[in-house]
């Protein structure tokens, strides 16, 4: 049998010290021609797959903290100007540690954990093959270290999110509505959209890179057979991240809504040309747009496989 070489970079199967007589007989494989040249070396391909599965969650993860400032900047905008810097710098003081303990301690996430044991379960059989690659504390215990700290990193930019609605959307009375403020929140909901649902994308792109890489490293049947562990994690997730973009939204849509209906009928009356012209409806299209985002981490994983059924397995 050929001889693994284990060394603190690689592991790989030389094949030069394979014997004549598995030499004999591995010429009658359709890959005779590569395991008959001596002094060659040939890398494992559980290593090559191991390895390879780490750089898509690190990029989630990496896509992830610059969406995270970018937010936590959106948010000092419409909060500092409102509320000021103590409360803004308060405010991410409260929900770091709402966060920590929805992460570290609830059952949410927890149960979310325990469900994808089978699957991270792979990472303890690999790393006792590859010890030399196997992370410190093991890639199980990574993975999980990363996921649940990107979770509460996460949780701190959707706090912010929620006050920059909140405190743009106070409701005035009738007399103190005007055009400008209105036209602002209206700017401050559509952005805020556009940054929770790239937020919660990548959360559910980071997920099911996760459940994906140990995938990779089984046997196509025993795959299969865990594929809809994986694919309820992912539906799990996506279903949690599209309840939670309505809830945040959803208040602050119904006092835009009123709040423009009390400033055009105190202002304009049943002139709706002047309605029209004012700026401040949502059209067709950016309505269907805005609904499509919210649901967009729902869909995120259906969609990515399908991309990969259709472009890496064509």
């Amino acid at each position: 049998m050929p001889e693994r070489i284990e060394s603190n970079k690689f592991s790989y199967i030389l094949l030069s010290s394979i014997s004549g007589q598995d030499k004999k007989l591995g010429d009658d494989s359709a890959n005779s021609a590569d395991r008959a040249v001596d002094g060659r070396i040939r890398l494992d391909p559980l290593f090559t797959r191991h390895l390879a599965g780490r750089n898509p969650l690190a990029l989630a993860s990496k896509f992830s903290y610059v969406v995270d400032a970018v937010i936590l900047v959106f948010a000092a905008v419409v909060v500092v100007r409102r509320i000021g810097w103590t409360a803004y710098l308060g405010a991410i003081i409260v929900y770091g540690v709402v966060g920590h303990w929805i992460v570290y301690q609830s059952e949410w996430i927890q149960t979310l954990i325990r469900f994808a044991s089978p699957l991270f379960g792979v990472f303890d059989s690999v790393d006792a093959t590859l010890s030399n690659l196997a992370l410190k504390d093991g890639t199980r215990q990574f993975v999980t270290w990363l996921i649940m700290l990107d979770l509460w990193l996460a949780s701190v930019p959707v706090g912010m999110l929620c006050l920059s609605l909140c405190v743009a959307s106070i409701r005035q009375p009738e007399e103190s509505l005007n055009l400008d403020d209105l036209r602002e929140r209206r700017l401050v909901i559509s952005w805020a959209l556009a940054l929770a649902a790239t937020l919660f994308v990548l959360a559910i792109i980071g997920i099911k890179v996760s459940v994906d890489w140990p995938l990779e490293l089984l046997e196509r049947s025993q795959a299969d057979a865990l594929k809809p562990v994986a694919n309820g994690i992912i539906l799990n997730a996506g279903a949690n991240n599209t309840l939670i973009m309505i809830t945040m939204f959803a208040p602050a849509l119904i006092a835009y809504v009123l709040d423009v209906r009390r400033y055009r009928a105190g202002r304009f009356g049943a002139d709706q040309t002047a309605e029209a012209d004012d700026g401040l409806s949502f059209t067709t299209v950016s309505a269907v747009v805005g609904a499509i985002t919210m649901v967009t981490p729902l869909l995120t994983g259906p969609l990515l496989e399908l991309v990969k059924t259709v472009v890496f397995r064509s």
